[in-house]
């Protein structure tokens, strides 16, 4: 699927980015990278929970990856699954507040 694709490519650049980030501390003054480090590590923590979520409910992810990653409507990811939209609305609900309870914490 081109959305999990998608996710898998911006997952792996934000963790090659961190890791080049951390290895490029200035010896002295403010780490100028702090706010773009933040970023990357968000990008690595929802790569983290999307990897828990396929474990846990595979068909929560690609909702998931459909809709969140590769920005298609509710009801075009109903459509590219074959559910129904109400399906697909009350799983997007749990599991977005999973989603946002799982990183927040």
């Amino acid at each position: 699927m081109v959305a999990y694709a998608m996710r898998q490519i911006l997952i792996d650049f934000a963790r090659e980015r961190s890791a080049m980030m951390r290895s490029a501390v200035p010896a002295d003054g403010p780490d100028p990278l702090r706010p773009a480090m933040r970023n990357v590590q968000q990008i690595v923590e929802i790569g983290i929970a999307m990897e828990e979520l396929e474990r846990r409910d595979l068909l929560a992810a690609k909702i998931v990856d459909l809709h969140y990653i590769a920005g298609f409507t509710l009801n075009e990811t109903a459509d590219t699954l074959g559910l129904s939209i109400k399906q697909v609305r009350y799983r997007w609900d749990l599991t977005r507040l999973w989603l946002q309870g799982r990183l927040s914490a």
